[in-house]
């Protein structure tokens, strides 16, 4: 009885095995090859983004650019900073764009809530929606308190029509001492739903941003 017992043993530890060893395989990965811009890079992922009513998507508990972000941070392994006002925007949007186009009016800096060091990092992913026809004013205070000198940048925004809207142009010219490569830029309705077809544009992206 022992031997068979033994027997038995051996034949659902190996049947275990096989079993694990199919899971692992089937395990999917991102087509991305690890880490996109260099092999021991340190990489931030650094948006702001604003949840409650939108424009074309309705009210939500993420925000556009913010779906877009945490994407990226999955498929890099990247560090999230979420770049917020000190005191929030409005949660109606029409309240919120009206305060918006005066900040942007008045070229003001508002305070942030939190900040980062991005001292560490050597690349860092800054994400935004266009606001306006430009970065989000908010924005400007979060890259001009920084040393941006030997970074790699790489802008991502959301937008309704009106693509980058030469934002990519702004950050060279304020990012001093920075390597500003190719952005992406999203619709936010189609960042909201990100099916596969919208992950597969970002990934492309993410492997075009190693050369």
């Amino acid at each position: 009885m022992k031997k068979v017992a033994m027997a038995l043993t051996k034949v659902f530890l190996m049947f275990a095995l096989i079993g694990c060893s199919n899971g692992d395989q089937s395990v999917s990965k991102p087509d991305t090859d690890g880490i996109i811009v260099g092999e021991n890079a340190t990489v931030l992922i650094a948006y702001f983004s604003r949840a409650d009513e939108n424009h074309s998507v309705g009210i939500v508990n993420k925000g556009n650019t913010q779906i877009v972000a945490e994407y990226i941070s999955k498929q890099t392994s990247g560090t999230l900073f979420h770049i917020q006002r000190s005191t929030p925007y409005p949660t109606k949007y029409k309240e919120c764009t009206a305060e918006a186009q005066k900040e942007k009016n008045d070229n003001a800096r508002p305070s942030l809530y939190e900040d980062i060091s991005i001292a560490e990092y050597d690349v860092i992913y800054l994400g935004y929606p266009i606001w306006y026809g430009d970065l989000p004013m908010t924005v400007y205070t979060f890259i001009e308190s920084k040393d941006w000198n030997g970074k790699t940048v790489l802008p991502f925004n959301t937008h309704e029509g009106s693509g980058q809207s030469g934002t990519q142009t702004t950050l060279t010219t304020i990012c001093k001492g920075a390597t500003v490569k190719n952005g992406l830029a999203i619709r936010g309705s189609v960042a909201q739903s990100l099916n596969t077809d919208t992950q597969q544009t970002i990934n492309n992206w993410l492997k075009s941003t190693k050369n």
